[in-house]
């Protein structure tokens, strides 16, 4: 999957490359001005630019609407942590507005501290919209990869391919995502200890009261 791989517009259906998008968009979908004054934003798998997003986002909104929307569409596992921060690792926090960014400023979206899947964002400029209710828009993705089996070479229904770093990329019923197997592992090995423990609690609990009706 390349750097540069093919999506869909969602608000006409062309089928474009990710680096002819933005003209696409910027010339063809901008709204006169009088509406909601946005930012373009490109959001890109920090493991794979082959994985990418076009939104938009009213100037008014935080980095906190940016957060839910990557982990409703990309992300969320297991509620883990996460933050913004520049390429020189200052944290910028959830609560800065949209307004504060201009053309050409780019950050990274980091989710979960322990094993990380971070997304790079790139401001491409400013646009306009009619006012919506929803504060982010999805305007483009990549379409998804089509993987041929190793064995029967039929096409897939989903993919699981592990990258140097260690990371797994996963994507299913037209979802890319980063799945990180070392968290589900965790986050099972996490609730089979507690479960474990708490039988072992209650086991220790009646044989003590077992025990003291039998001194008595």
């Amino acid at each position: 999957m390349t750097a540069n791989s093919p999506g869909n517009c969602y608000l006409c259906g062309a089928n474009l490359t990710k680096s002819t998008m933005k003209n696409h968009l910027f010339k063809d979908h901008e709204e006169v001005k009088g509406g909601q004054e946005c930012r373009l934003l490109k959001i890109e798998g920090g493991y794979n630019k082959g994985y990418w997003l076009y939104i938009d986002i009213p100037v008014g909104k935080t980095l906190s609407d940016i957060d839910k929307f990557l982990r409703r569409i990309w992300l969320e596992c297991c509620g883990h942590l996460s933050e913004f921060h520049d390429f020189g690792r200052f944290r910028i926090g959830m609560s800065q507005k949209l307004r504060n960014f201009s053309a050409g400023d780019k950050f990274i979206h980091v989710y979960d501290y322990g094993s990380t899947t971070q997304t790079i964002i790139t401001v491409m400029g400013s646009t306009w919209r009619k006012p919506q209710k929803k504060a982010v828009r999805l305007l483009a993705r990549n379409a998804i990869p089509v993987f041929k089996c190793a064995d029967c070479k039929k096409t897939v229904g989903f993919h699981v391919q592990r990258s140097p770093d260690f990371f797994y990329q996963f994507q299913r019923r037209k979802t890319p995502a980063y799945l990180n197997f070392r968290n589900i592992i965790w986050c099972s090995g996490a609730m089979l200890t507690s479960g474990v423990l708490l039988i072992i609690w209650v086991i220790t609990r009646e044989f003590l009261q077992l025990r003291s009706k039998n001194s008595k």
